[in-house]
């Protein structure tokens, strides 16, 4: 994204920020408007909030209740992104009792994007998004029921980690924020990307910290070792990076007194090496080495574009297929800036601000940003900053998912300096307090507002997504796989593709067990398609052209 973007779909950014300014206008010229309903109202929140166990349920069921009862104007997604259909695959393989499956004997047929096809046939991502899918397919049989779990789980691991941190109301401020920022429209519900499991485990990390350091009980141990393993399989460099600041923070606590924070080191390094164990065992069965991460190895097999700014582009290697050719060597490298590292920056700065604060979210760090410095709030500015210098190394260009380990610390600082710019006084009237109460209120008017956009005319940008907008959905692939999935039969579908196809738009994604599905979707290879069809002997074999007005379906050898 650049600035210009902001020109062009300017709508909800809008409206926010003259919401905002409004309210900063309002807080100066009458900072008494509303005292007589908000005061009673917070009483009753903070005596919510003083109670642990309930607040922390109710937060967790929040966000389930809400994306439910948006059902009827904002339906389950349909996986539409590369990296969508790989989370899926390996929810379906854990769905089905594994951790990876076979080699398929004509893989070559089957070969695409973001999926391992030798030494086995897997996802090339880390599993934990797509355990969480698997969950949700084992429970519902619908894999997008695990995203919702874990945008609850989220919330009430972030209102338990902002207690470590802050006063309860503001801790259960902050869960509320996020679940109406976070949790309603954007792609972290909305699509299979992920986003939330990085987001627990930045959470745990950053709300264990501080209750070892003042308690040193072993519960809390555990779940910092949890939260650890969940950001290596899930976000490991950028975990890594946003873990550095509490680990030597705790590591100079615990070798000042040993003996004292040795109830916390036993826990916390067994499951550490738990996690270790399980991680390398999953690399092993999916890459034949324990040290060989999928993503790692898929990397090397397929892509040319580098990981890091440092790097250089690979050699290209031999592809079996054109479209695999065009999508590596040609789309992928357009997602990362060789040239120009300071464009980079700035659009991956834009893009974080536009998905995680906006201009409702961004006023408290703007107003009070003196009381970021105070105290041990510094190491939670200490583990942002590092996360960001990751997503600065990465030569990707940004998407929010990325920088999701820091999601609740970031929560942290805007509330801290919320807490900070309610102290504000004009005149000797409390112009702060109303200011800091109109965050809530702008927040949900912006969602009466983004509820209405389509009833309003409003034009929502599809990219870069922020809290409004989620990804756009596969419907025209869904709606032929439902359509078949009428018919009791068994299909074989060839996929061809016209000249100019665009490699985003991707078909040809196949469940984990692919001889028992009854829909197989393959390529057409230039030596032809007969090893195929004789494999598959017995199914319909139908060619589909997702490029045709309308999409084309006939029987393969028809003209």
């Amino acid at each position: 994204m650049h600035p210009g973007q902001f020109l062009r779909f300017p709508v909800l950014f809008s409206i926010e920020l003259g919401a905002l300014a409004v309210a900063l206008l309002t807080a100066w010229t009458a900072p008494a408007l509303g005292e007589p309903w908000f005061r009673p109202l917070e009483s009753a929140l903070g005596r919510f909030a003083r109670r642990p166990v309930l607040s922390l349920v109710a937060v967790a069921l929040l966000p389930i209740f809400l994306r439910l009862l948006l059902l009827p104007v904002l339906p389950p997604p349909e996986p539409w992104v590369h990296d969508e259909f790989a989370n899926l695959l390996g929810a379906d393989t854990f769905a089905h009792g594994r951790l990876t499956n076979p080699t398929h004997p004509m893989w070559m047929f089957f070969e695409t994007m973001h999926v391992l096809e030798q030494p086995t046939y897997a996802s090339m991502y880390p599993p934990a998004q797509a355990g969480f899918l698997a969950l949700g397919q084992v429970l519902t049989g619908m894999p997008w029921a695990g995203v919702i779990l874990s945008m609850a789980v989220f919330s009430a691991v972030l209102l338990w980690m902002l207690r470590g941190w802050l006063p309860p109301g503001w801790a259960l401020l902050g869960a509320g924020l996020a679940i109406v920022r976070l949790g309603l429209f954007s792609y972290w519900m909305n699509s299979y990307w992920g986003g939330a499991p990085a987001a627990i485990g930045g959470a745990l990390v950053a709300g264990a910290v501080p209750r070892i350091v003042k308690r040193r009980r072993w519960r809390e141990a555990v779940l910092l070792g949890i939260g650890l393993v969940l950001l290596a399989n899930t976000r490991p460099f950028e975990g890594l990076m946003f873990s550095l600041p509490f680990g030597i923070y705790l590591l100079i606590r615990m070798l000042r007194r040993p003996a004292a924070f040795l109830p916390v080191a036993i826990p916390l390094a067994a499951v550490l090496a738990a996690g270790t164990a399980w991680l390398g065992y999953y690399n092993w069965r999916v890459t034949g080495d324990p040290a060989q991460f999928p993503e790692l190895l898929h990397e090397r097999l397929y892509s040319v574009a580098p990981n890091f700014v440092w790097g250089q582009r690979r050699p290209d290697p031999r592809y079996n297929h054109a479209v695999l050719r065009e999508f590596y060597t040609s789309f992928e490298p357009t997602f990362a800036d060789f040239h120009n590292p300071l464009k980079a920056l700035t659009h991956k700065g834009l893009d974080a601000f536009t998905f995680f604060l906006g201009p409702l979210l961004a006023m408290p760090l703007v107003l009070a940003p003196r009381t970021l410095a105070s105290g041990r709030i510094r190491l939670l500015v200490a583990a942002v900053l590092c996360e960001a210098i990751a997503l600065g190394c990465i030569e990707w260009s940004f998407r929010p998912h990325y920088a999701a380990p820091c999601t609740a610390a970031l929560y942290a600082l805007v509330l801290q300096g919320a807490r900070g710019v309610r102290l504000w006084k004009w005149r000797g009237l409390a112009s702060g307090r109303l200011l800091v109460r109109a965050i809530p209120v702008v927040a949900l008017l912006m969602v009466a507002v983004r509820l209405s956009a389509a009833s309003w005319g409003l034009r929502l940008q599809a990219w870069p997504p922020d809290w409004s907008v989620t990804t756009p959905s596969g419907a025209a692939r869904a709606q032929v796989l439902e359509r078949l999935h009428e018919i009791p039969d068994r299909f074989l579908l060839i996929v061809r593709y016209r000249p100019g196809h665009p490699t985003w738009n991707e078909w040809v994604y196949n469940e984990a067990d692919i001889d028992n599905a009854q829909v197989v979707w393959a390529r057409e290879l230039p030596g032809g398609e007969d090893p195929l069809i004789a494999y598959f002997r017995g199914r319909t074999v139908l060619v589909i052209e997702p490029d045709a007005n309308p999409i084309a379906i006939h029987p393969y050898g028809a003209q």
